[in-house]
C-alpha cells in the first residue's frame, strides 16, 4: 500500500481516494514516475548542480511513448476501475542516471555528495502489475540507454 512521504504525495493519494469513492469502477488511476523524452531531457536535470545529496538512491522514471503505450493498452484492454504504476522496470541509481545523462547531452555531469552510512534510501516503485497487462511492453525499460 501507498505509504506517502511528503505532502504533496498525500495530497495526491487523498485526491485518488476521493475520485475512487465518486467513480468507482469507472475509474483507472496511472500513476506515472518521472517523465523523460523530447522537451524533458533528463541531462539537463541536474547538469552542472553541485554537492546533490542521496547519490545511491535509485530512480523512478518513464519514459513519453511507454506513458502511451499505458494509456493505450488501458483503453484497449479495458482495465477499469484498476491502478498502475507506469515507471520503467530499470532503477539505475540516481549519479549513474544524471551523470550518464549530462555526459550524452555534453553538459557538465553533476556532483553528488558521497553517499550516506545509512545506505541507500529512498522507493523503487514496482511496475510488475502494468506488464501482466495485454498489449502493453515497455519499449524502454532501461533508463540507462535511453
Amino acid at each position: 500500500p501507498p505509504a506517502p512521504a511528503r505532502p504533496t504525495a498525500a495530497a495526491m493519494l487523498a485526491a485518488e481516494e476521493l475520485l475512487r469513492e465518486r467513480l468507482a469502477e469507472r475509474l483507472t488511476i496511472l500513476r506515472m514516475g518521472g517523465l523523460v523524452g523530447p522537451g524533458r531531457e533528463a541531462g539537463r536535470f541536474l547538469a552542472g548542480k553541485k554537492a546533490i545529496p542521496h547519490p545511491e538512491r535509485r530512480v523512478n522514471l518513464v519514459h513519453l511513448d511507454d506513458c502511451l503505450g499505458a494509456v493505450r493498452a488501458v483503453l484497449e484492454s479495458q482495465a477499469w476501475g484498476q491502478t498502475f504504476n507506469v515507471v520503467a522496470p530499470g532503477h539505475p541509481t540516481r549519479k549513474a542516471f544524471y551523470t550518464r545523462q549530462a555526459l550524452q547531452a555534453g553538459l557538465e555531469p553533476p556532483e553528488f555528495l558521497p553517499p550516506t552510512s545509512e545506505g541507500p534510501a529512498g522507493k523503487v516503485v514496482s511496475s510488475e502489475k502494468l506488464q501482466q497487462l495485454p498489449g502493453f511492453a515497455f519499449q524502454k525499460p532501461d533508463p540507462m540507454n535511453w
